[in-house]
Order: structure tokens, then sequence, then C-alpha cells
């Protein structure tokens, strides 16, 4: 079991990493076209804007939910998530009690 979670982990580790560099250059991209559609000015900035704001940062702010998610997993598959308490932790509550 622990050779399974270890290649989990491993592969989450991976997925996690290109995924928060994905969404870091992807909201550094979507700076710059907020940038771009101020130097553009008028009406094609506001389609610029909205678009960015509309369907580019709905995008963007999934993706890193989802990531999120995948890094609470591979915490969980770590053990070193705040939420896991292993059965040792119970146990030694329990014999300090008695």
């Amino acid at each position: 079991m622990k050779e399974i979670c270890k290649k989990i982990t491993s592969v989450l580790e991976w997925i996690i990493g290109i995924a928060l560099a994905v969404c870091l250059f992807a909201g550094g991209l979507g700076f710059l076209g907020f940038a771009a559609a101020f130097i553009i000015g008028g009406d094609t900035a506001a389609e610029i804007c909205l678009w960015l704001s509309k369907v580019y940062y709905a995008f963007l702010i999934k993706t890193s939910t989802v990531t999120t998610l995948l890094c609470f997993v591979l915490m969980y598959f770590n053990g070193n998530a705040k939420w896991v308490n292993p059965l040792n932790r119970f146990k030694k509550k329990e014999s300090k009690e008695n």
C-alpha cells in the first residue's frame, strides 16, 4: 500500500507542479491582456476586458481550484494534512488518560 501511495504522490506532485506553473503564467498573461487593452483603448479594449474577465479568468479560477484540491489529496496521501489523525495519536491519548 505504501508503494502505491508513493507512486500516486509522485504523479500528483508532477501534475500539481505543472498546473501551478501554468496558472501563474496564465495570470501574468491576463495582466498583459489588461495592459494591452489599456493601451489600445476604445470599444476593442472593452471587448478584450470583458472576454478576459468572463471567460479567461473563469477558466483560470476553475483550473486553480482543481489544482488546490489536488494539493489536498497529495497532503492526505503524504499524511501531513492537519485533518489526518493516525490511529497512534488516539491510542496515545487513551493510554495517557487511563
